[in-house]
């Protein structure tokens, strides 16, 4: 994956597009589509899960986290930040969620963290904006802490898990991709109508799907 993908998106979003489609191969994926898990990564980040295209977004997630006591910028950030790799010092993508601040706190007590792992726990994270109390539920307590810090710094492990959580709720609704969808969306518990959301990843996955990956200004996200 070229290294520029973390810029502004591309209007053909090929790059988006052969990380899916690379991550659905390797995974066996056969129920999903490619412009599905694409539109979602275009309305959650733009495509782009770090911040590195100006710092308004990053300032305005990180004032949200104000709120939370006991929560302090530097740990937090030296936590959150990769420290090898090509992501190496960037800051990736994420949201406090406020009503998933009650479970953080009970998943930190388990593995014995302090209040910076519970900010961590308490936010949505990568392209795809999923709770990190979600991304790491099937994980052992020891390793929850250490498998989010992997997960925000790999853009290919957050397609992976994203394609792993649809397939799931897929199976739960009898093939359902909409209403996998929906559930995406309720689960990471950010503002807004589900319906709405949901209706608008879907138009947008067929608008991709048919018009090849060029889009007009009425979908520009």
């Amino acid at each position: 994956m070229s290294s520029n993908f973390i810029g502004p998106p591309k209007r053909n979003f090929d790059q988006l597009f052969r990380l899916v489609e690379n991550e659905l191969n390797t995974m066996r994926s056969e129920t999903l589509d490619a412009s599905v898990v694409v539109a979602i990564l275009l309305n959650a980040t733009q495509g782009n899960g770090f911040f590195c295209c100006g710092p308004d977004k990053y300032r305005e997630a990180m004032n949200e986290l104000m709120v939370v006591p006991g929560f302090k910028a530097a740990p937090f950030l030296a936590k959150a930040v990769p420290v090898t790799g090509f992501r190496r010092g960037q800051v990736p993508r994420f949201r406090f969620s406020a009503v998933n601040l009650h479970n953080a706190e009970m998943v930190v007590r388990r593995f014995g963290g302090n209040q910076i792992d519970v900010c961590l726990f308490a936010c949505n994270w990568g392209i795809a904006q999923l709770p990190a109390i979600v991304i790491t539920k099937p994980v052992a307590d020891d390793y929850k802490l250490q498998y989010l810090r992997a997960f925000v710094g790999d853009v290919n492990m957050q397609v992976r898990e994203l394609i792993r959580l649809l397939v799931l709720w897929q199976m739960d609704y009898g093939g359902k991709i909409d209403a996998a969808v929906w559930d995406l969306h309720s689960t990471r518990a950010l503002r807004g109508d589900y319906d709405s959301q949901t209706a608008r990843v879907m138009d947008l996955a067929q608008h991709l799907k048919t018009v090849s990956m060029d889009m007009s200004p009425a979908y520009k996200v």
